[in-house]
């Protein structure tokens, strides 16, 4: 292979990784990955209204 084509090569590669590397740093900028989820949300299960007492008098 010739220089100029090795030289090329290496230059392309380089650039695609400087491109990769800078549109994570703006995504991440932009907000990234949320770090809320739907498995996050918890208080809902609080919120269902407690079971009433099996066999309490007067209940």
């Amino acid at each position: 292979m010739r220089l100029e084509q090795k030289n090329r090569r290496s230059c392309i590669l380089l650039l695609a990784a400087l491109a990769v590397l800078i549109g994570v740093v703006i995504w991440m900028a932009l907000g990234g990955v949320s770090s809320q989820s739907l498995g996050d949300d918890v208080k809902a299960d609080f919120q269902a209204p407690a079971p009433r007492p099996v066999g309490r008098p007067g209940g």
